[in-house]
């Protein structure tokens, strides 16, 4: 989406804009790409859901690219890496 729900959103309780990042389309083929600049050492990776929303991640995969034209999946022992969220709920 555009406007309060850019990119520039995409951050960790970020509640500026309408909290959060979320695409135009709700389908299986929405993406955010990070630009770090050079290449960086990534140890982590948090989501959560937009803010006063329910709106939230249910599944992504990692890809990197040095040139930003050829992307290569993420492997972890192996295996292309996909993470599988889960909602948490606070009491």
């Amino acid at each position: 989406m555009s406007g309060s729900y850019s990119p520039g959103y995409a951050k960790i309780n970020k509640r500026g804009g309408a909290g959060g990042w979320s695409p135009s389309d709700s389908d299986h083929y929405q993406w955010l790409q990070v630009n770090f600049g050079n290449r960086k050492q990534i140890s982590a990776i948090a989501t959560q859901g937009r803010y006063s929303s329910s709106d939230w991640v249910t599944q992504y995969r990692m890809l990197y690219s040095d040139t930003g034209r050829n992307w290569k999946p993420y492997h972890q022992d192996g295996n292309i890496w996909v993470s599988h969220c889960q909602k948490k709920t606070q009491n």
